[in-house]
């Protein structure tokens, strides 16, 4: 019996080893909104550079808790990751997913 695995539709926004009041330092730089999740299909056609820049697939990165907004934004962007700071990834993001109408899927 073969177990089917739930279909992931949405790439988790990593928030790892970032303190409490990480937001409200985000929001002082001007970032009103923060992202949560990218839809899965948006993602898709970047699969390669997902696997270029870490060497897994996007539902591997996903089941492993996702990108953070800075990784996230090289894969949207097909390029190589390199550091930016948080608030210019933050808001890189929200203006990428804004234009492609992902903003208001309840994530």
């Amino acid at each position: 019996m073969t177990e089917n695995k739930p279909r992931i539709t949405y790439m988790p926004v990593l928030r790892q080893n970032k303190p409490y009041n990480h937001f409200f330092d985000l929001r002082k730089e001007g970032v009103l909104a923060v992202t949560m999740a990218v839809p899965m299909e948006l993602l898709a056609v970047h699969e390669h550079q997902a696997q270029r820049n870490h060497g897994q697939s996007l539902n591997m990165l996903a089941s492993r808790g996702g990108l953070s907004p800075c990784e996230m934004l090289a894969v949207l962007e097909n390029r190589p990751w390199a550091a930016m700071p948080d608030a210019l990834a933050e808001k890189k993001l929200t203006t990428i997913l804004s234009m492609r109408g992902c903003l208001n899927d309840g994530i």
